[in-house]
């Protein structure tokens, strides 16, 4: 007869397995499950560092004290997995189409202690036949509550890339990809918009990302845009419309604007 302690420990090997296929291989995670109950516990483990180099595998400091108050740099520290389960969602729910699949995006809170943080889930359904291709999800690090726009961004869909911020996904597998994870910097309420070789963003100011290696540059620094998807790249342009309906900014909103794209020392054309 097989040892009953090797068919558990199999079973959360099997689970282990398939929970990174679902949240990312990246991801340092574990499952424990209750030989008696039968209930089930997934977890991924976080190193807390003073910089983060791998967004998979660490934590900054402030961010691992509000999964554990008493966390420090060196230690490691557990932060527990939902299950993926559009009928959690909250607040905004997204839909995207591109080859043949449907992108579904839903943002909810999660609770961790005392406080809730801002969690994003993403399903690929086959436009076909509406089966499911396959599942992430994504902790944003944020708190939830705020008044900017946290629960409020759209993904987007360039090529065979599925970017739902601060991450990327492979359309086809949902694999995320390691090497992407924006970082907005300054005032990031707001959605971002993408054409086939950049993304556009407010970042305190407009601002554009080159897809292929992260790099930034500002449109401007003397404007802002609007809350909403307020850069609108389109025939070879970069339009930012007027956007101050309720808004108080103190910066020339109520211009519109159009850029033409043209080559930065380092940075692709806009188009």
């Amino acid at each position: 007869m097989i040892d009953k302690e090797i068919v558990i420990e199999a079973m959360e090997e099997a689970i282990q397995k398939s929970a990174r296929n679902r949240y990312g291989a990246e991801n340092d995670i574990r499952a424990k499950l209750d030989p008696v109950t039968g209930d089930l516990r997934l977890w991924r483990v976080v190193e807390v560092v003073e910089e983060v180099e791998d967004y998979f595998k660490q934590v900054d400091l402030a961010a691992a004290q509000k999964l554990q108050a008493d966390a420090k740099v060196g230690d490691f520290i557990v932060d527990p997995l939902p299950a993926i389960d559009l009928g959690r969602i909250e607040h905004h729910l997204f839909l995207s189409y591109a080859r043949k699949k449907l992108i579904v995006v839903g943002t909810r809170n999660q609770t961790a202690g005392t406080r809730a943080f801002v969690w994003y889930d993403t399903q690929c359904v086959s436009a076909e036949d509406g089966k499911q291709v396959w599942t992430a999800t994504q902790d944003q690090r944020q708190g939830a509550g705020g008044s900017h726009g946290e629960q409020d961004h759209h993904p987007v869909i360039v090529g065979d890339t599925v970017y739902v911020e601060p991450y990327a996904y492979d359309l086809e597998t949902g694999q995320r990809t390691a090497s992407w994870s924006l970082g907005r910097g300054g005032h990031g309420c707001g959605s971002i918009s993408a054409s086939a070789k950049m993304c556009f963003f407010r970042a305190g100011n407009p601002t554009m990302c080159e897809l292929a290696s992260g790099a930034k540059t500002k449109v401007t620094r003397v404007s802002r845009p609007g809350c909403w998807i307020n850069m609108i790249p389109a025939g070879g342009l970069v339009l930012i419309p007027e956007a101050s309906s309720g808004c108080v900014c103190d910066f020339p909103i109520q211009a519109s604007m159009a850029f033409a794209s043209r080559a930065l020392s380092g940075v692709a054309d806009a188009q």
